[in-house]
């Protein structure tokens, strides 16, 4: 297998895993009372030659992975808005995993939000984990451990 197809077969798995994790990062909202919960679709360029395609990049930069209402549950502060980054990869999370738009829009959300979240699923152990945005301590060549995130 030549490189450009082993780079395709490797993408197309990374997808269908990351489309599996936020699946169930969107359940997991429900769980926590969100309503309304909706995925952000990011808009894609299709580049074609000879009728195959041979790459993509995105038209535009997204706020997040999920937005979502908090519902009835929350009484006070029912119909808040809320935010959620999703990111999958083996072992830690690094911080340089979040491209900068995505954390700006992260920290915009919280200025306004309390129900600002980054889910990270580990790959390893297929475990799903969440902070609430800002998270401590994770900046600039830091990395999260799986095991510090809100399970509860």
């Amino acid at each position: 297998m030549d490189t450009a197809t082993k780079r395709v077969a490797t993408g197309r798995a990374n997808r269908k895993r990351g489309e599996a994790v936020e699946g169930r990062v969107a359940a997991l909202l429900a769980d926590m009372g969100y309503v309304m919960i909706e995925r952000v679709h990011t808009p894609f360029t299709v580049i074609r030659k000879g009728g195959k395609i041979v790459g993509a990049f995105p038209k535009a930069k997204v706020s997040g992975d999920y937005r979502a209402v908090t519902g009835h549950s929350f009484s006070v502060t029912a119909g808040r808005s809320v935010l959620v980054e999703v990111k999958s990869r083996p072992g830690r999370l690094l911080w340089s995993s979040i491209k900068p738009h995505q954390r700006a829009a992260l920290d915009e959300h919280a200025q306004f939000s309390s129900h600002t979240w980054l889910f990270f699923c580990d790959t390893q152990t297929d475990e799903i984990h969440k902070y609430r945005w800002p998270v401590d301590g994770f900046c600039k060549g830091k990395s999260l451990k799986p095991e510090g995130g809100d399970d509860g």
